[in-house]
């Protein structure tokens, strides 16, 4: 009925459940009671929300909806669209732009000239337009913003998408955030401020504690003739490759143009891009500016009110891009040869299922195997990304083998980025980075996973130590110790010292927060560790590390759990 109303769901900003049979044993909660509206409604309250009330007497709870507006920010950067490419002065509207010559550096050139056919594309589009193609090209807008991506093109499904992308931005619309001491800031100039704040201290260059103790179970692996190579100027085809292997689609950085640009245009752009990219490889030196990226904030939880419900995606721009792409091309030729098998995410040829599988039939060993002395540990990696050292990371690559003036280009790039808060839809702030890798970034998966390879291997070398032993398995079959995805790591092993003597000596490659949890079953890994955490034959850490900042804690099942920095 709703359907054929044309009636929907006001989203809710908080609890949505709105009846309970209010019993303390078997309480049963669902969703009865709905606000709803219509496409008018929206139209004219865009960012109308429901609060569900709690209610003392009824078992059904009041609705309060509450119809603020969405102010829409004075600075919403340029967006090109995809269907633009379909008009048909497009290319000349490029074309008589771009060959307008300017003298100096070829990235300069480059981005200069992006920024003056972002001002005629601007007026062009705006004055040559027609009803009959307005038709087809307003569809077509609407089911890029919607994300509706089940609906084909052709459908003429434009109101669809038009309620579709109204009430996606009513449910991603931050309307408040706290503030950390107790307060709610409410104004989007005092939320913006706050949030620009925080990720620019978080952001800041902090000293990094000498780790050049845990990096000798690093071997040296990359030769100097694949140095020469992995720093030789890139061919035009190369560049190209890198260029056409990058998705067309990808969220938007700051200056505007999608992959999608590139493609369509690589004739008119593509000289003078190749000779800007080449340009950084020979001099090691980046624009201002060309290296700026947006960090948008993607709610966690529902309703996000606080600023760790977010997680930060860095959104590049294209242009910069392809540098990063031609460097993760080349250096994942490498990777069988620099990472272990117990990783098992970001290289060619994996799937993190294979090590899923492997961990659930290592905790299925602990009840039958394992006699009493077996530890299962469930660590993950607090921001991993975010609080990746630089310093650390170029030590690591240096052992690695990788060249200093490979290390002095990673660092350039890693020094040129600039980052602005997304918020709402405009850019707050305009600041550097001192630690981190960028999240969206085609070369940081590689990056962290090379650093994480210290982890791994020095795992590897306490057990060729003696000092733990893995699982016994089934007959002539290898049993891993260790089993990495990313920032979730498994540790499955048989000890006959103390928890301090073994784990004492787990190396702080990065600044991390370990977490042994217990009772989390939010992921797959989460649910791992509880199934391993119930077996009788797990045994009790006895003492947490020197390192241990926060009090033992005892879950539901009487299990310890630590918290690590």
């Amino acid at each position: 009925m709703m359907d054929t109303a044309s009636l929907m769901s006001i989203p809710s900003n908080d609890c949505k459940f709105t009846w309970s049979n209010n019993r303390n044993v078997g309480n049963v909660r669902v969703v009865l009671d709905r606000s709803i509206c219509n496409e008018d409604w929206l139209s004219i309250f865009p960012g109308c929300t429901q609060r569900v009330v709690a209610s003392s007497y009824s078992d059904h709870c009041p609705l309060v909806v509450s119809c603020d507006g969405i102010p829409c920010p004075s600075n919403i950067p340029f967006r090109m669209l995809r269907f633009w490419s379909e008009h048909h002065d497009f290319v000349s509207v490029v074309l008589s732009s771009w060959v307008v010559p300017i003298i100096e550096t070829p990235m300069y050139v480059v981005a200069a000239k992006l920024k003056r056919i972002k001002m005629a594309l601007k007026s062009e589009v705006a004055a040559k337009k027609d009803y009959d193609s307005a038709l087809v090209l307003q569809e077509k807008v609407w089911a890029q913003k919607s994300q509706l991506k089940w609906l084909r093109h052709g459908d003429r499904n434009t109101k669809c998408f038009h309620l579709s992308t109204k009430l996606r931005r009513g449910k991603n619309h931050i309307k408040e955030i706290q503030d950390g001491v107790g307060g709610v800031l409410a104004f989007p100039a005092s939320i913006g401020q706050f949030i620009c704040e925080h990720f620019e201290s978080f952001h800041k260059m902090d000293l990094m504690v000498n780790s050049n103790d845990i990096l000798s179970c690093i071997p040296e692996i990359i030769t100097m003739d694949d140095n020469l190579t992995l720093m030789a100027v890139p061919s035009i085809d190369e560049i190209k490759a890198a260029v056409f292997d990058l998705d067309p689609s990808s969220a938007l950085g700051p200056d505007g143009f999608p992959g999608i640009f590139y493609r369509y245009c690589w004739s008119i752009l593509g000289p003078e891009v190749c000779l800007a990219v080449q340009n950084f490889f020979s001099e090691g030196v980046i624009t201002r500016a060309v290296n700026s990226n947006f960090l948008t904030l993607i709610p966690k939880v529902a309703n996000a009110s606080n600023v760790s419900h977010f997680r930060p995606i860095c959104l590049g721009n294209f242009l910069f891009k392809i540098i990063p792409r031609i460097f993760a091309m080349r250096i994942s030729i490498h990777l069988p040869r620099l990472i272990s098998e117990e990783q098992g995410t970001f290289q060619r040829g994996k799937i993190i299922s294979s090590n899923i599988c492997m961990a659930s039939e290592l905790a299925n060993l602990m009840h039958s195997k394992s006699f009493g002395r077996g530890l299962a540990l469930k660590l993950d990696i607090k921001k991993a990304f975010d609080n990746l050292d630089w310093v650390f990371l170029f030590d690591v690559m240096h052992k690695f083998g990788f060249s200093q003036l490979f290390t002095d280009h990673l660092h350039q790039i890693f020094l040129s980025s600039k980052l602005s808060v997304l918020i709402n839809g405009g850019p707050v702030g305009f600041f550097g980075v001192g630690h981190g890798l960028h999240q969206g970034d085609p070369l940081s998966p590689i990056l962290f996973i090379i650093a994480e390879e210290v982890f791994c291997r020095g795992i590897s070398l306490l057990k060729m130590e003696n000092k733990f032993y893995s699982l016994p398995g089934p007959r002539n079959v290898f049993t891993p110790s260790h089993l990495l995805y990313a920032d979730d790591i498994f540790v499955f092993i048989i000890v006959e010292l103390t928890f301090n003597e073994v784990f004492g000596q787990v190396p702080k490659m990065i600044k991390w927060s370990i977490r042994h949890v217990y009772w989390e079953v939010n992921t797959v890994a989460d649910g791992l560790a509880k199934h391993a955490a119930i077996s009788k034959s797990s045994i009790e850490w006895i003492a947490p590390t020197l390192f241990v900042v926060s009090d033992i804690e005892w879950d539901a099942i009487g299990k310890p759990r630590f918290r690590f920095e």
